[in-house]
Protein backbone atom coordinates (compact mmCIF):
# COMPACT_ATOMS: atom_id res chain seq x y z
CA UNK A 1 0.00 0.00 0.00
CA UNK A 2 0.99 3.58 -1.06
CA UNK A 3 2.10 5.69 2.08
CA UNK A 4 1.82 9.20 1.75
CA UNK A 5 3.39 11.20 -1.12
CA UNK A 6 6.89 10.36 -2.76
CA UNK A 7 8.59 13.74 -4.00
CA UNK A 8 7.37 13.60 -7.34
CA UNK A 9 4.18 13.53 -6.62
CA UNK A 10 4.30 16.71 -4.49
CA UNK A 11 5.99 18.75 -6.93
CA UNK A 12 3.68 17.71 -9.18
CA UNK A 13 0.49 18.93 -7.47
CA UNK A 14 2.58 21.92 -6.06
CA UNK A 15 3.06 22.73 -9.67
CA UNK A 16 -0.42 22.28 -10.70
CA UNK A 17 -2.04 23.86 -8.08
CA UNK A 18 0.39 27.19 -8.77
CA UNK A 19 0.08 27.31 -12.09
CA UNK A 20 -4.17 26.76 -12.12
CA UNK A 21 -3.50 30.12 -9.76
CA UNK A 22 -1.36 32.00 -12.10
CA UNK A 23 -3.81 31.23 -15.02
CA UNK A 24 -6.67 32.23 -13.19
CA UNK A 25 -4.73 35.45 -11.57
CA UNK A 26 -3.53 36.42 -14.77
CA UNK A 27 -6.73 35.29 -17.50
CA UNK A 28 -7.64 38.98 -17.91
CA UNK A 29 -4.02 40.21 -19.72
CA UNK A 30 -4.60 36.59 -21.97
CA UNK A 31 -6.05 36.49 -25.93
CA UNK A 32 -9.59 35.06 -25.28
CA UNK A 33 -8.98 32.70 -28.53
CA UNK A 34 -6.75 30.21 -28.78
CA UNK A 35 -3.75 30.65 -31.24
CA UNK A 36 -3.66 27.43 -32.63
CA UNK A 37 -5.56 24.75 -34.41
CA UNK A 38 -6.75 21.37 -33.12
CA UNK A 39 -4.13 20.23 -35.54
CA UNK A 40 -1.42 21.75 -33.88
CA UNK A 41 -2.42 20.62 -30.54
CA UNK A 42 -2.66 16.78 -31.52
CA UNK A 43 0.90 17.11 -32.75
CA UNK A 44 2.27 18.40 -29.84
CA UNK A 45 0.58 15.89 -27.74
CA UNK A 46 1.26 12.56 -29.67
CA UNK A 47 4.58 12.39 -29.20
CA UNK A 48 6.55 8.68 -28.61
CA UNK A 49 6.07 7.25 -25.39
CA UNK A 50 9.28 6.99 -23.87
CA UNK A 51 10.87 3.38 -23.08
CA UNK A 52 11.17 4.41 -19.21
CA UNK A 53 8.73 6.47 -17.65
CA UNK A 54 9.43 10.64 -16.59
CA UNK A 55 8.96 11.84 -13.31
CA UNK A 56 5.22 12.96 -13.11
CA UNK A 57 6.19 16.85 -11.93
CA UNK A 58 7.83 16.74 -15.97
CA UNK A 59 4.42 15.21 -17.12
CA UNK A 60 2.56 18.37 -15.80
CA UNK A 61 4.75 21.04 -16.85
CA UNK A 62 5.17 19.92 -20.53
CA UNK A 63 0.81 19.31 -20.23
CA UNK A 64 0.65 23.22 -19.21
CA UNK A 65 2.92 24.04 -22.21
CA UNK A 66 1.37 22.37 -24.59
CA UNK A 67 -1.34 23.55 -23.75
CA UNK A 68 -1.24 27.02 -22.93
CA UNK A 69 -1.53 27.89 -26.80
CA UNK A 70 -4.82 25.78 -27.26
CA UNK A 71 -6.72 27.38 -24.65
CA UNK A 72 -9.79 29.78 -24.80
CA UNK A 73 -9.97 31.67 -21.71
CA UNK A 74 -14.00 31.14 -21.29
CA UNK A 75 -13.75 32.18 -17.41
CA UNK A 76 -12.55 35.59 -18.58
CA UNK A 77 -14.84 38.73 -18.62
CA UNK A 78 -13.94 39.39 -22.00
CA UNK A 79 -15.24 35.82 -23.15
CA UNK A 80 -18.80 36.67 -24.90
CA UNK A 81 -19.03 32.92 -26.71
CA UNK A 82 -21.62 30.50 -25.61
CA UNK A 83 -23.07 30.79 -22.04
CA UNK A 84 -20.83 27.51 -19.83
CA UNK A 85 -21.10 28.34 -16.46
CA UNK A 86 -17.34 28.61 -16.27
CA UNK A 87 -15.81 27.38 -13.49
CA UNK A 88 -15.43 29.76 -10.63
CA UNK A 89 -12.73 29.39 -8.47
CA UNK A 90 -14.26 28.20 -5.76
CA UNK A 91 -15.76 25.69 -7.54
CA UNK A 92 -12.38 24.88 -9.17
CA UNK A 93 -10.95 24.47 -5.40
CA UNK A 94 -13.69 21.85 -4.72
CA UNK A 95 -12.82 19.70 -7.73
CA UNK A 96 -9.77 19.35 -6.85
CA UNK A 97 -10.61 18.28 -3.21
CA UNK A 98 -12.71 15.85 -4.74
CA UNK A 99 -9.92 14.71 -7.24
CA UNK A 100 -7.52 14.39 -4.20
CA UNK A 101 -9.69 12.18 -2.34
CA UNK A 102 -10.23 9.70 -5.21
CA UNK A 103 -13.86 8.64 -3.97
CA UNK A 104 -16.22 6.97 -6.03
CA UNK A 105 -19.47 8.36 -5.08
CA UNK A 106 -21.73 5.77 -6.37
CA UNK A 107 -22.11 3.65 -3.54
CA UNK A 108 -23.17 5.72 -0.54
CA UNK A 109 -21.43 2.75 1.56
CA UNK A 110 -18.03 3.39 0.66
CA UNK A 111 -18.31 6.99 0.43
CA UNK A 112 -21.35 8.10 2.99
CA UNK A 113 -19.83 12.04 2.79
CA UNK A 114 -19.04 12.36 -0.84
CA UNK A 115 -23.03 10.56 -1.56
CA UNK A 116 -24.66 12.56 0.70
CA UNK A 117 -22.82 15.82 0.02
CA UNK A 118 -24.34 14.59 -3.40
CA UNK A 119 -27.54 14.02 -2.08
CA UNK A 120 -27.68 17.18 -0.10
CA UNK A 121 -26.83 19.36 -3.53
CA UNK A 122 -29.50 17.84 -5.32
CA UNK A 123 -32.15 18.85 -3.08
CA UNK A 124 -30.80 22.41 -3.12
Amino acid sequence: MHQGLTEDEIKAMTLASEKAISYRQNISQRSVTAKISIDEAVKRFRNPLPDQGINGHEVIADMIREADDGLTQMSSGNYYGYVLGGSHPIGVAADMMVSAWGQNAGSALETPAISGLERAVCDW
